[in-house]
């Protein structure tokens, strides 16, 4: 609309006399339930059109409120009628309604996984207005905001280090409750970090979508104000420093509250705590997890990869130890050797459908109390990473050539691949005619040139070999792993027809005790079965991947959780103070509901347990005899 209409044209009716009698005014009131296509952005364009409209025409006097989602909760089939069950006329239904507070509706977009639970959240009651400070705008943001923004009388305050981004993402969101800053949250920012730790100490709860090693100086200032805190990053030392000062002044600082860590450690010990109550004994319990280019996406490069976070977080994980019980016996994997520790997914649902290769991720034994796995039959306690089959040996190869290295500095001058390729004495350039060839190579049974082989390969796919590929660094300068990290962000980068993909199982080995026949004699004799909890979610081409909206997702459903444990009347929903995970059961029976309504739920099966079992999920590759070969497979 260019102008409003002259105000004598325009005429805004009740819907019917008792709203009138009732109010002593004019007034309507349209809840509408909307499937678009398009996906988020078009639902957002066609909310924002409809404030237009409502500001252009002011005699209406009216508001255009999205609310909250408990209303479809997942089933757009559902109608207001009903939901309210059908009346026999519309005059009755109209009074009905006029007689009642709007019931809470949603503008849903499709796309979304139908789902049911265990345990259905209440409906929300009214609650006063609430107050979140998002620090960070990355990948993961945007699902997180959109969802703490939901309820137009809640405020979102989004903050950023990158000049503008908070403030675009703000304004691509059109919300009026979501404002966006530029601000340092470096504790070394001088004026910024004052101007941050003052808005923690006017919000209701942080979520921190930092760096990890940011956390830390985050919750101190949240603890100082009293608010509570959410991070999905894992528990760091000097995060875990701060218990005792979190306990103390009772502030929630809840942490791993991702995907993984997160959704796994949540519905996990969910489905562990079912079995025991049903009289069970674990004796294994195994979770894996990836995040995966849709199959379709990942077979067109060597890595059977592509990022959508940060490559400089996969390669930081790749660097990181293991630890796992198998067999009874405990087994350790020291820093440096994880991609050397990759072996195929056996035993899996996933595993039989795909090719998928698993390699330990960080210590499962820190989770055996948390997970309430105390029972000492436990014989198996493993969480591991998912990637096609090929991607560990491949990124092994170029990490054993040092093109991962983040302490190697590239040299002042380099300002292409094959310079800095030959700089590290990796490149040995020859005539178009002989070919080039990567230098150090000998013999072709010989395991370095394999290695070097099949790194040239995949170099030569990445561009690292043209002279037109430039070196990528930091303003300041920066590394090899820097320049590597520039280079996958450039070359395994999603196509805007591709989507990626989260892969997620656990697998309890759980024994039920059962009567002899003929005797009733309890526990005498026992079942042994396999039960499997499996999560597939896939992101939108164009649109929100699946990484970030089950990080985000996941992290916003934390923060109402923390929110709504420190209303009154939470009972056993509160929240104790201090470093928190996911495990709680406070935690877990408020968020799973809450996620499975957004589409993030798991399918789960049962089976008795044979002789193909007993080797598990994870078996490393010199016991099976296998090596894993180059080269993915989706």
């Amino acid at each position: 609309l260019r102008s409003p209409p002259p105000r004598d044209l325009l005429q805004v009716r009740p819907n019917s006399s008792v709203v009138q009698a009732r109010e002593g005014a004019h007034t309507s009131t349209a809840l509408l339930q909307v499937t678009i296509d398009g996906g988020r952005p078009r639902l957002e364009a066609l909310i924002a059109d409809l404030r237009a409209l409502a500001a252009a025409t002011p005699t209406a006097d009216a508001t255009v409120d999205e609310m909250p989602p408990e209303y479809c909760g997942g089933v757009y089939e559902r109608t207001i009628r009903q939901h309210y069950g059908a009346l026999p006329a519309a005059s009755a239904q109209n009074e009905s309604a006029a007689a009642a507070p709007a019931p809470p509706a949603q503008m849903v977009s499709p796309g979304v996984l139908h789902a049911t639970s265990r345990e259905s959240p209440p409906p929300a009651a009214d609650r006063p207005p609430r107050r979140v400070l998002v620090l960070g705008a990355g990948l993961v943001a945007a699902p997180a905001v959109e969802y703490l923004s939901r309820r137009p009388s809640d405020t979102v305050e989004l903050v950023s280090a990158l000049p503008g981004e908070a403030e675009a993402m703000a304004s691509r969101l059109g919300r009026r409750n979501v404002r966006g800053a530029t601000l340092s949250a470096c504790p070394t920012a001088g004026s910024d970090w004052a101007r941050v730790c003052s808005l923690v100490r006017r919000s209701d709860a942080v979520l921190s979508l930092l760096p990890a090693a940011m956390h830390a100086a985050v919750g101190r200032a949240c603890i100082d104000g009293r608010v509570p805190l959410v991070t999905a990053s894992y528990v760091s030392p000097e995060m875990a420093q701060l218990h005792g000062d979190a306990a103390r002044w009772g502030v929630p600082l809840l942490c791993e509250m991702g995907l993984d860590p997160g959704i796994d450690h949540m519905s996990a010990r969910a489905m562990i705590d079912a079995a025991v109550v049903e009289g069970g004994v674990v004796n294994g319990f195994t979770s894996v997890c990836g995040g995966l280019p849709a199959p379709e996406a990942a077979a067109d490069n060597p890595f059977g990869y592509k990022f959508s976070w940060s490559p400089a977080g996969v390669l930081a994980a790749a660097d990181n130890g293991a630890r796992y019980l198998s067999d009874g016996k405990v087994t350790e994997v020291a820093r440096g050797g994880l991609l050397g520790a990759a072996a195929p997914l056996l035993g899996s649902q996933l595993g039989r459908v795909m090719r998928l290769e698993v390699l330990p991720n960080r210590d499962a034994l820190e989770y055996r109390q948390q997970y309430g796995l105390d029972s000492p039959s436990l014989h198996t306690l493993f969480r591991g990473t998912l990637r096609y089959r090929g991607f560990s040996s491949l990124l092994g190869s170029l990490t054993t050539l040092g093109l991962t290295d983040g302490s190697r500095a590239v040299p002042a001058g380099v300002s292409n691949w094959p310079d800095l390729l030959h700089h590290m004495g990796l490149w040995a350039p020859a005539p178009p005619a002989a070919g080039a060839s990567l230098a150090g190579a000998r013999s072709d049974g010989d395991d370095r040139a394999k290695t070097h082989a099949v790194a040239f390969s995949a170099l030569e796919w990445l561009g690292a070999l043209d002279q037109s590929t430039p070196v990528v660094l930091p303003p300041a300068g920066g590394s090899v792993r820097d320049a590597m990290c520039s280079l996958f962000s450039l070359r395994l980068a999603y196509g805007p027809t591709e989507r990626d993909a989260v892969l997620m199982e656990h697998q309890l080995r759980v024994d039920y005790p059962e009567p002899l026949l003929g005797s009733h004699a309890v526990g005498e004799t026992r079942r042994s079965r396999v039960l499997t909890s499996t999560l597939v979610e896939y992101g939108t081409p164009g649109g929100t991947s699946a990484m970030a909206r089950t990080v985000g997702l996941a992290a916003a459903v934390g923060v109402a959780c923390v929110l709504d444990s420190a209303s009154a009347g939470a009972g056993e929903r509160a929240l104790p103070g201090g470093v928190l995970r996911p495990t709680l059961p406070a935690v877990y029976r408020y968020a799973l509901p809450r996620l499975a309504e957004e589409g993030l739920h798991f399918n789960e099966t049962a089976r008795e347990m044979d002789e193909t079992d007993e080797r598990g999920v994870y078996v490393p590759k010199e016991e099976i005899g296998a090596s894993v070969g180059v080269g993915a497979a989706a």
